[in-house]
């Protein structure tokens, strides 16, 4: 292969790589709708789900962001009566993260009140995403 074939096909390499980050980044964080009814199979969970709703946060004890999620969903959960936040260890629970397809950490669920799956979050959700889709989540019609 010639240099400037090599040049080429590195150049192409770092602009796809580029581009996969900016995707990436930009739906980290944000909320996607699951559809059709799914319930998470964890029996301790249904026995703590809120009266509004639930969000059930998969994380390991080594990840940062982890921790910022979790004191961001805390405060959101104590701002909003009747939301309950749980968090789970995928460490402790493997066979559950690999049923969810759960790949990166922190991923959140946000369960209605019969424990439905209703979104997932890829990443430290934002205050603005929850907000929205536990409206959607409350208020079905208005969504």
């Amino acid at each position: 292969m010639s240099v400037p074939i090599a040049l080429a096909v590195v150049a192409l390499l770092v602009a796809t790589s580029a581009l996969l980050a900016v995707i990436l980044a930009r739906h980290r964080g944000r909320g996607r709708r699951v559809r059709g009814p799914q319930q998470l199979p964890i029996p301790a969970v249904a026995d703590r789900l809120g009266q509004v709703a639930t969000l059930v946060q998969f994380g390991t004890e080594i990840c940062a962001p982890c921790r910022a999620a979790s004191r961001l969903l805390a405060q959101f959960s104590a701002q909003h009566p009747g939301v309950q936040h749980i968090e789970l260890d995928t460490a402790a629970h493997p066979d559950l993260a690999r049923r969810l397809n759960i790949l990166s950490a922190p991923t959140v669920f946000l369960l209605d009140t019969s424990g439905q799956i209703r979104v997932r979050f890829s990443g430290p959700p934002t205050t603005s995403e929850l907000t929205r889709h536990l409206e959607a989540v409350t208020h079905p019609e208005g969504a």
